[in-house]
């Protein structure tokens, strides 16, 4: 059985082992990751940006892409909460801000001061994320039922102007590095000028997501260091405020559910950086709330809060691929990612064990949930923030400042973690990022010297990981990696056929033809480029 299970491989087993040559040997500018990044790639994707036409085929990068068109990035706010701390005559700062997109949030707001979104899915706040233009198309979420629409190539094309973004994660621009130092720098001098080189590049109303996104920690950080009150910024503060106060209000239901079910849970990202480390429900946005129950109960916490009044995908699919989790609704706009592992890069119980077995507790709302420790909360926030995605954002800089300042990181803890999830490499450049837009730390100076010697496997990996899934090799070397990272000690190359198939949703027997069509249509792709 073994043996003709072998024969039965050997046709697809051989472009992938020549995948694996080409990883392991053909990466030299991987490795020189965010110094050169393809510039004739770059400039093509520029061009097609600007005239609105498809970089590459959707379906490649299909398991890259996965958004769930429920989340609401648009921070909603109870009118309340929002009221009490808005400015009058203030703009709303967290708003879509591009003319064509706002006319209708107008006549919809008209007799009211409080700011409307272009629509309640993510799309409609990010008309602005010219950089992902030919990354977007119109696709039906199975878990929402929701329409994502490809932003309008002129906003694209407007947006790109004296941009030279690869869409790299690892890559700063002068205006996020300005924004960044407002909100995180320590000294008063350094944030204010970095704000007023902000606003100098950048007019008000005219930031992109990821810029909104640091408003309401610039609001702080400047006010904390005796800068003039701004009303654009306090209106920021005020919604990031109204949203987080009801997602927190969602999440401890939901945390009561699973208690009520005897299911442990770990609070993640936003939610655990909020309550952890930032102890303030308004300067840190959140676009949904994220909880980690263990793998083997994952079956359990969905019936349990479903059976409470959140609502996913009724077949539950996401179960049956490679996905790490996956999203529900309460109906009311909050939307919760239920994770069965904590991250994509440790999709395996021993890393869950790792991360409950060194978690504190913590109370939302009433409910008794728990939250990684320090060194770990470290780890996740850099990796995860480093991953590629069609939804970047640069937040996580500021949140790992945060969580170095607390002083309650160990340097050993998160050497031997890292080295532990093969994720040396991406810590170190997270790092060193941080440095290079912050400033030296003693703190993070040690944390960086204490990390082991990184194996370059890490490196190349890594080098995929922060870049678009584009290119001769698309998203298969992403794909490779993912498979490896499935289990604790790497995965058999004979299986990676079947996960591949289950990766791009077709039948095991197709995917050698799949495979060489995707080939082929690349190579002459490539071939007519040049």
């Amino acid at each position: 059985m073994a043996v003709r299970m072998c024969a039965d491989s050997l046709p697809l087993l051989a472009p992938l082992w020549a995948l694996e040559v080409l990883i392991l040997v053909g990466t030299r500018g991987v490795l020189r990751a965010g110094k050169s990044c393809n510039r004739s790639g770059a400039r093509r994707e520029r061009a097609c940006m600007g005239r609105g036409v498809e970089a590459s085929r959707s379906d490649e990068r299909r398991p890259f892409r996965r958004f769930e068109a429920s989340k609401e990035d648009t921070f909603q706010r109870s009118p309340t909460a929002s009221d009490a701390l808005a400015v009058p005559g203030a703009a709303s700062p967290l708003a879509p801000r591009r003319a064509g997109h706002t006319e209708a949030a107008r006549d919809a707001r008209s007799g009211s001061r409080l700011p409307a979104f272009a629509g309640t899915s993510f799309a409609g706040m990010t008309q602005g994320a010219a950089h992902f233009a030919p990354l977007w198309r119109r696709r039906r979420n199975s878990a929402a039922g929701a329409l994502m629409a490809r932003p309008d190539p002129a906003i694209a094309s407007d947006h790109m102007r004296g941009q030279k973004r690869t869409g790299r994660t690892n890559e700063i621009s002068h205006e996020g590095a300005a924004i960044l130092r407002a909100a995180a720098s320590l000294g008063a001098a350094e944030a204010f000028a970095a704000w007023k080189a902000f606003r100098e590049a950048v007019p008000e109303g005219e930031e992109d997501v990821r810029h909104r996104r640091l408003l309401p920690l610039v609001c702080r950080n400047l006010s904390r260091l005796g800068h003039p009150r701004d009303p654009y910024l306090i209106r920021a503060y005020a919604e990031s405020l109204a949203f987080n106060t009801r997602a927190l209000g969602a999440l401890g239901r939901a945390i009561d559910t699973l208690h009520g079910a005897s299911i442990p849970s770990l609070a993640l990202k936003g939610c655990a950086l909020l309550l952890g480390h930032y102890r303030d429900h308004g300067i840190r946005p959140m676009s949904d709330i994220d909880l980690l129950v263990p793998g083997g109960r994952i079956s359990a916490a969905l019936d349990a809060l479903e059976r409470s009044g959140w609502r996913g995908d009724p077949e539950r699919r996401w179960l049956a691929g490679s996905m790490h989790a996956g999203t529900l609704s309460d109906g009311s706009g909050t939307t919760l990612d239920l994770h069965r592992y904590a991250t994509y890069e440790a999709r395996y119980d021993e890393a869950n064990e790792w991360f409950f077995a060194d978690s504190e507790p913590l109370e939302v709302e009433g409910g008794k949930t728990r939250v990684m420790g320090p060194s770990d909360q470290l780890l996740h926030t850099i990796v995860h923030g480093l991953r590629w995605s069609i939804a970047p954002s640069d937040i996580w800089i500021a949140d790992a400042a945060t969580i170095i300042r607390g002083g309650r990181v160990e340097p050993a803890r998160l050497s031997e973690r890292a080295q532990r999830l093969r994720l040396g490499a991406a810590v170190d450049q997270g790092l060193k990022l941080t440095r290079k837009i912050l400033g030296p730390e003693p703190r993070l100076d040690a944390l960086r010297s204490a990390l082991a010697v990184r194996r370059p496997r890490e490196f190349i990996e890594h080098g995929f990981r922060v870049r678009p899934p584009a290119g001769l090799l698309g998203a298969l070397p992403n794909l490779w990696f993912a498979y490896q990272r499935s289990r604790s000690e790497g995965a058999p190359l004979a299986e990676f056929p079947s996960f591949l198939a289950n990766a791009w949703g077709i039948p095991r027997e197709d995917l050698s033809s799949c495979m060489w069509g995707k080939a082929r249509r690349r190579l002459a792709r490539t071939l007519h480029r040049d």
